[in-house]
């Protein structure tokens, strides 16, 4: 939300701001990696391209609809008189080989400041959703019988409109949907309703759309809303038709064997945990001393 209401401040239409609403969450490196390993590759694909489609679709319509707004002014300080402009195109800039001769970091500094982020930084950040959302899988599948949502709701619609129901509520990062999505599918639910909440639940929460509300408009965050809705709806009906065209059966959806975990599945837990806790503590001492 922050970077949103800058865009804006920065002279974003209400159209960009709200696809970058849409596209965000589902387009992270993280997110389509976690997607990969607990998904499969198809929806690992289908995620980001589903998303920027989306995103491009929902911005187009909010531009549409959004009422016209007051041009805004410049936010580049202008020249005093007698001097020349702030932003010549006549001066000189700098050459190739010039541009060539500035140092660059060395590549030992370089992959030390990419490890420090990936395993420290990354891990406090997308660690505790990702926690969170597989609790709550787990939960989802220790509670409710396997197959519970294909007999109780029944049919292909039904299972759409439930993802959207779980969705709308309640804040779900993109990391965190993802283990909730693979449960919900375990207990029935298509591979497109599983996408229709990986697309929902980042984007639509009742307390992020009080404060999209304020950013954009209320008109233009209920058009956000619905073309949102009706994207993420078509994108489902889009995947469960790719994955029955290939014939694909999702094993994430129990189309597979259960397989029990090994020692290196344990370690790799421990690892992790021990990496989560270890980037909090880091976050929470920088906060106490600043």
């Amino acid at each position: 939300m922050p970077a949103v209401a800058g865009l804006r401040e920065q002279g974003a239409s209400k159209g960009a701001a709200a696809a970058f609403l849409t596209a965000t969450p589902e387009t992270g490196v993280d997110s389509v990696a976690v997607t990969w390993i607990i998904l499969d590759p198809i929806m690992a694909v289908l995620r980001p391209l589903a998303a920027v489609l989306s995103a491009v679709l929902v911005g187009l319509t909010v531009d549409r609809a959004a009422a016209p707004e007051k041009p805004r002014p410049t936010l580049l300080p202008m020249a005093p008189a007698g001097t020349a402009p702030l932003s010549n195109p006549d001066a000189p800039r700098p050459s190739l080989a010039e541009l060539g001769t500035r140092k660059r970091p060395p590549l030992r500094s370089r992959l030390a400041s990419g490890l420090r982020y990936g395993f420290l930084e990354l891990a406090g950040d997308v660690g505790p959703w990702f926690l969170v959302g597989v609790a709550v899988a787990g939960a989802v599948a220790v509670l409710l019988p396997a197959g519970f949502v294909e007999q109780y709701v029944g049919g292909r619609w039904g299972g759409y409109l439930l993802a959207l129901l779980l969705s709308l509520p309640v804040y779900v990062c993109a990391t965190a949907s993802t283990p909730m999505a693979a449960a919900f599918a375990w207990q029935g639910l298509s591979p497109g309703a599983a996408l229709v909440f990986l697309l929902a639940g980042p984007a639509t929460n009742i307390a992020a759309l009080t404060v999209t509300a304020r950013i954009l408009g209320k008109r233009e965050t209920i058009v956000y809303l619905a073309a949102l809705v009706v994207c993420a709806l078509l994108m489902g009906v889009g995947a469960d038709a790719l994955y029955g065209a290939l014939g694909a059966t999702p094993t994430w959806s129990g189309g597979a064997a259960e397989e029990g975990a090994g020692v290196l599945d344990y370690a790799a837990a421990a690892v992790f945990l021990g990496l989560c806790g270890w980037s909090l503590l880091r976050k929470r001492r920088g906060k106490s001393c600043g």
